[in-house]
Parts: structure tokens; C-alpha cells; sequence
């Protein structure tokens, strides 16, 4: 049952984007920066302290993250970007002016040649999607890329989870299997907020 809920959701999803990018000409996302005056001090000392943190190119659906990406190279981060090969995704170290590859989804790759990033390696997180909800709960775009990289006990990850989206994107409840990757904190263009205490129902 609950994919068959995500599946709809996405499709509403898919046409108010639409829609909205035909009324923006062509650009309907906001551009994002970080403020975070309510988060918890331990959890912003994650943030700070973060030296690689895995980004991404966004779609013409998802929000500008160049400002957040300055924030940390000012501080001192390195970047990674991911490439998709078949069923697998995997980081790899390189500024967004050298993702020019167009991968499997119309999304631009770091090129050939790129530097691997182990994922034990990675601080800091941004992850796109298409929603996400209070709990931080994820709703993708279906193929489960981020799901399986990430999948709890295999990639040896312990750094921070922060989901990206518009405010628009922002629901109540959203359905969760066992498997989906959560966040532990939410940027939109009114800045980061922590997710709730992931009270979650499997939906089914």
C-alpha cells in the first residue's frame, strides 16, 4: 500500500512543479542558505565541524544550494558529488564546476578520474528529494539510490543527515517503509530546522 501512496505523491508532486516552473519561467525553486538559531548546540557543532560533506547538483525542481556549498568550502570542507552506475551510487571528491558529465537521470556527475570518497568518510549529508515530513521522513524520486548507499550497517556512516527541499515540500506525514532513509534535520529557504523524534508508521 505504500508505494502505491508514494507513487501518487509523486505524481502530484510532478505536476504542481510543473506547473510551478511554467509560471516562474522555468525556475521555480528558492535558493537556500543556512540559519540556524534553534538548532541544539551539539547537533550545530556536527554541521560546523564537518570535513566532507556529500552534496549534489539539483534538478530544475530542487532548490539552489550554491550558498550552502560556499558556506562549508569557506570552512574548509571538501565537497563530494554522486555517480550512478546501474544500481549503485557512489561520492566522489569534486566542485560543482567540475560535475559536467549528464548521468543516467539527467543529472551532472563529477567527470571521469574523480577521486572515490568511502562513505565512512563522509561528515555531512544533503539530501535531496522530492518531500520530506516533520519526522524526516524522505519521499525520493523511486529508485532508492540514497536508500541502499546509506543502508544502516553496511556503508559504516555516522555523520549527519540534512534533507533539502522547498517549504512547499514540507507535509505532515508522509508513508515510510523500514528501509527509507531518514534526515535529522530539514533545509528550506526559512533555514534548518531538526526533525522530530522519527515517530513513524510503516504506512502498510
Amino acid at each position: 500500500m505504500s508505494s502505491r501512496v508514494k507513487d501518487l505523491v509523486r505524481k502530484v508532486l510532478r505536476d504542481r512543479n510543473r506547473r510551478s516552473e511554467a509560471l516562474a519561467g522555468g525556475s521555480g525553486s528558492p535558493a537556500l542558505s543556512f540559519s540556524w538559531e534553534t538548532l541544539s548546540p551539539g547537533f550545530a557543532e556536527k554541521i560546523v565541524s564537518a570535513k566532507m560533506v556529500a552534496a549534489f547538483m539539483p534538478l530544475s525542481d530542487e532548490p539552489d544550494i550554491s550558498d550552502v556549498l560556499s558556506y562549508f568550502v569557506t570552512r574548509g570542507a571538501s565537497l563530494c558529488f554522486p555517480k550512478v552506475n546501474g544500481e549503485e551510487m557512489a561520492f566522489f571528491q569534486a566542485d560543482p564546476s567540475s560535475c559536467r558529465e549528464i548521468g543516467s537521470f539527467g543529472i551532472l556527475e563529477p567527470e571521469d578520474g574523480s577521486e572515490e570518497v568511502k562513505i565512512a568518510d563522509i561528515d555531512l549529508v544533503l539530501v535531496p528529494a522530492m518531500a520530506f515530513d516533520g519526522n524526516g521522513v524522505r519521499l525520493g524520486r523511486g529508485k532508492g539510490y540514497y536508500d541502499k548507499c546509506f543502508s544502516q550497517g553496511k556503508s559504516g556512516f555516522s555523520g549527519v543527515f540534512i534533507g533539502v527541499s522547498a517549504k512547499k515540500n514540507l507535509f505532515g506525514h508522509l508513508p515510510f517503509d523500514v528501509w527509507d532513509l531518514t534526515v535529522d534535520a530539514i533545509l528550506t529557504e526559512e533555514g534548518l530546522k531538526e526533525t522530530g523524534e522519527k515517530e513513524r508508521s510503516s504506512g502498510k
